[in-house]
């Protein structure tokens, strides 16, 4: 139920009145700098604002600890096992090759990558600058501008950019938007004309009728 942001009890072993009277959520959140998926406790509905007790020192899921002695699962450890996913669509026989011993070498054949990771890395922004035979190096300059903020926990708590990163998605923006009042101006200028071609057409002097 709490892979979604839901209400937690928390009223046993709460000694302050004020504090067994609010509200406490537990969800997931990104921690160990993006690494890993935890649950925490939470003060809000939308599982963004950490829940703080004594007098502040004390945040999310060690609140429960501290008071009750009891560790929240998957509050020290990530809920998934491992981050990583093969792409690979022979993996199976990649790690049973790998689990016995066998030494792969640079010419093994990996096969052809799966379907789901294929679609996931067309769809996503590309920096192919250091790859061997990169050809795509729109995505570059915005990823680099891209930092994580993490807290001393190792959990996200802000997304910033650099300058150059904003500069580069302004410029783009900025270019759609021209783009899209040119060819709207030319759809205007097209059917102006077609009016005034089809006008001509029909128009009779009016010599011709005396």
């Amino acid at each position: 139920d709490y892979t979604q942001c839901a209400a937690f009890d928390f009223d046993d072993g709460m000694d302050d009145d004020a504090a067994a009277d609010m509200e406490y959520y537990l969800g997931t959140f990104c921690a160990n700098h993006g690494g890993e998926i935890r649950l925490n406790l939470f003060s809000d509905d939308t599982c963004t604002t950490l829940a703080e007790c004594n007098g502040g020192q004390t945040r999310g899921a060690k609140c429960y600890t501290a008071e009750t002695g009891i560790t929240i699962p998957y509050t020290q450890s990530s809920i998934v096992d491992d981050p990583c996913v093969p792409c690979s669509e022979n993996y199976a026989d990649i790690e049973a090759a790998t689990e016995s011993g066998v030494d792969l070498e640079d010419g093994y054949d990996f096969g052809y990558a799966r379907e789901s990771c294929a679609t996931l890395y067309d769809k996503s922004g590309k920096c192919e600058k250091y790859m061997q035979g990169g050809v795509y190096t729109y995505g570059c300059s915005y990823i680099k501008g891209i930092q994580i903020g993490t807290s001393s926990d190792g959990y996200a708590v802000a997304v910033k950019r650099s300058l150059g990163a904003d500069a580069a998605m302004g410029t783009f923006v900025i270019a759609l938007t021209f783009i899209g009042m040119y060819i709207y101006y030319l759809r205007h200028l097209v059917k102006k004309l077609d009016a005034q071609k089809s006008k001509n057409e029909f128009y009779v002097p009016s010599t011709a009728l005396s």
